[in-house]
């Protein structure tokens, strides 16, 4: 059982790596990313101008984030 443990883990952690670059990294920094202002998706993290919650006020004071959908026709949450 020992030998098979071994191996199980050896297939396994190139799996799980490979889970956590491509699901994890991209969740992490884009909820970090949400906290500060930032003109290009590809700017530099020095780049990057600390705004704190202020994104999630200015989102959640806009009146489409307020809204309901209601009937998708005509209601502007479809692309005329």
């Amino acid at each position: 059982m020992k030998k098979n443990k071994g191996m199980i883990i050896g297939f396994l952690m190139p799996a799980v790596i490979m889970f956590l670059a491509v699901f994890l990294y991209p969740i992490i920094r884009t909820v970090l990313m949400s906290f500060f202002k930032i003109e290009s998706v590809t700017d530099t993290a020095d780049m990057w101008q600390f705004v704190g919650i202020s994104n999630y006020e200015k989102l959640l004071s806009t009146d489409i984030s307020v809204q309901p959908c209601g009937t998708l026709e005509g209601s502007g949450c479809l692309a005329d």
